[in-house]
């Protein structure tokens, strides 16, 4: 939905080259209720789905600039756009060494969301189940201090503990400067949240509240069902291995 909406829409399509992978078969795919294409398409929070999608920039040669998991308000993802553009000049400066550049990659990325505006940090903080999932990984990355589960509660303390997501995504991107994308760790850099996402968007209205004609029945067969189905992705999958698509705005290849 962000990628079809202004301002993302026009900068992709002056700017970059858009293309997709299948990653159904990966092992830290997740999972998602059924959605049709007739379903109702609502906005989120930033990094919701982490496990279900990953939006990577790179350079021509395959270069990892940037990767933004799960869900980006349009806006916000502009932002992100143009930081991967600046640190692709610096991957191309021919005066900077290796070491400097990845020094600046470092940096660049843990500057960007310390000058995130107040409404993107708002926009970035975690869905209750998702935080609560984080809380239970106390040695996780995502927390800021390891809580103390018997004098801290989650109404208590929960959302100040877990990490917005732009601090996440731009705390794991500074320690892969320049990673080639065939190197890049996907499943640990997307890992926080349930695996398993599902806002139910046929059940709400057209403001996010959800409706008093909801089927529990429906929702709770949809979540075993995905549930099972993840089960088998993270068993190995069906060997299948995804083509790299790339989209030229009126034609389609397929790059092995």
């Amino acid at each position: 939905m962000s990628l079809s909406k202004e301002p993302a829409f026009s900068t992709l399509r002056n700017r970059f080259v858009c293309g997709y992978r299948d990653i159904s078969d990966q092992p830290y795919c997740g999972n998602s209720g059924v959605h049709t294409v007739t379903s109702n398409a609502i906005e989120t929070t930033n990094g919701a789905g982490p496990h279900n999608i990953q939006l990577f920039v790179m350079d021509p040669d395959g270069t990892v600039l940037h990767c933004l998991p799960g869900y980006w308000n349009p806006q916000d993802l502009v932002g992100e756009l143009d930081l991967a553009e600046r640190l692709d000049s610096v991957y191309r400066e021919r005066s900077l060494s290796p070491e400097q550049k990845r020094a600046q990659f470092a940096s660049m990325h843990i500057d960007h969301f310390k000058h995130h505006s107040k409404e993107l940090v708002a926009r970035s903080h975690m869905q209750d189940f998702d935080r609560k999932h984080e809380l239970s990984r106390p040695f996780s990355d995502t927390l800021r201090s390891a809580p103390n589960f018997h004098a801290v509660s989650w109404q208590e303390g929960g959302d100040d503990l877990v990490k917005t997501t732009d601090e996440i995504m731009h705390e794991r991107m500074s320690q892969r400067p320049f990673f080639a994308y065939n190197n890049f760790d996907t499943g640990r850099f997307s890992d926080y949240g349930t695996h398993f996402y599902d806002k139910h968007e046929d059940s709400l209205d057209e403001n996010g509240k959800r409706l008093e004609t909801e089927s529990m029945g429906k929702a709770a067969t949809m979540k075993d069902g995905g549930q099972r189905r993840h089960g088998r992705n993270a068993a190995g999958g069906s060997g299948h291995v995804p083509h790299l698509q790339i989209k030229t705005y009126g034609r389609l290849r397929s790059m092995q």
